[in-house]
């Protein structure tokens, strides 16, 4: 819960080593005293900007002169349920196991549950407060992110290799020119060749959204013309009016999740609240519609508190949380 009056909150966070998890998942083993200064300002949109910095967090505004101790601890949200084709089901952590091939190869016998499959490939899911590294039989290696599930067959033994995913995950394909890489989404397809790029297609926000960092893709959504899209671009198809933009962007806001963080930049409250909910497992109810179209932009770890963002969020006055077991109720603050 948000205390009044508490200047001196300790928040413990873990960095997420993004680099190293091309072989493994990872759990961040380096301990360093990490803070920030977070400089609070007000405009047309309500914003902020966190930059991260060694030392002690200080608030700039200079009605704002709280300090914060930030200190690191292992957090483990490396969780997925893989359900396998022949009825299996194996929960995976931190164990390393992040391909079939090592589940083989490494899996015990009391991780594996028995049971009749309803699935003709296999699926993978990550829930709430979790996230998740894996790699496909072809080499193609996958970031998964909260709420997130994934189909997948044993081997990709057809002309075309094809995948279906509901949620949001960054996919390094495997380079095959003979054999393209397709991901079936609920809103659309995409097809690539040998490439990096973050999808979500989250079916409760009923967009399509792709950020492509090298290679070309081609998004396929029914009744409209095949989107190729470059390097640097972004491409968001809105299920609900029906448009399609396309638009040059800084990728690094777009993928920064799987390094550990959260960045938002001009982002309104309501998507905010949505990448909280899933991260740490909580539901946001706004008071009125106002308050989820202002806009912020920051940088967080993932793994600081969420009581902490909150604080943060509500240091620009225009708003005010009120936690109620896990729901966090958003209120005017006039």
């Amino acid at each position: 819960m948000l205390e009044e009056g508490n200047n001196n909150k300790i928040v413990k966070i873990q960095r997420y080593d993004a680099d190293k998890a091309w072989g493994k998942v990872i759990v961040a083993s380096e301990k360093k005293r990490r803070n920030r200064n977070i400089f609070i300002g007000s405009s047309v949109a309500a914003s902020f900007i966190v930059a991260l910095l060694a030392g002690t967090i200080y608030f700039t505004s200079p009605q704002l002169q709280n300090e914060m101790v930030v200190e690191e601890i292992t957090i483990n949200h490396n969780k997925a349920t893989l359900y396998l084709a022949e009825g299996n089901t194996v929960e995976l952590d931190n164990s390393g196991i992040n391909s079939l091939e090592k589940i083989d190869q490494t899996i015990v016998l009391d991780q594996v549950k028995k049971g009749k499959s309803i699935f003709k490939t296999n699926k993978l899911e990550i829930p709430r407060k979790g996230e998740y590294y894996f790699e496909l039989p072809d080499g193609t290696k996958v970031w998964l992110n909260s709420e997130t599930s994934l189909e997948f067959p044993s081997e990709f033994l057809a002309e075309t290799r094809e995948v279906n995913l509901s949620g949001q995950a960054y996919f390094d394909v495997h380079h095959n020119p003979d054999k393209p890489f397709i991901i079936h989404t609920n809103l659309g397809d995409i097809e690539v060749k040998g490439t990096s790029f973050d999808l979500k297609v989250y079916e409760n926000e009923q967009t399509l959204e792709t950020t492509l960092v090298e290679g070309i893709v081609s998004i396929g959504i029914q009744n409209k013309e095949t989107i190729n899209i470059l390097p640097g671009q972004r491409t968001v198809f809105d299920f609900k009016t029906k448009e399609i933009t396309t638009r040059e962007v800084d990728v690094n806001l777009y993928t920064s999740w799987i390094k550990g963080l959260f960045v938002f930049k001009d982002i309104s409250l309501i998507s905010i609240s949505k990448e909280l909910e899933r991260w740490y497992d909580i539901d946001f109810e706004f008071a009125n519609n106002s308050l989820e179209n202002i806009r912020y932009s920051g940088e967080f770890d993932k793994n600081q508190s969420v009581d902490d963002i909150l604080e943060l969020l509500s240091k620009t006055g225009k708003v005010i949380f009120v936690e109620d077991g896990n729901l966090i109720k958003v209120k005017s603050n006039n």
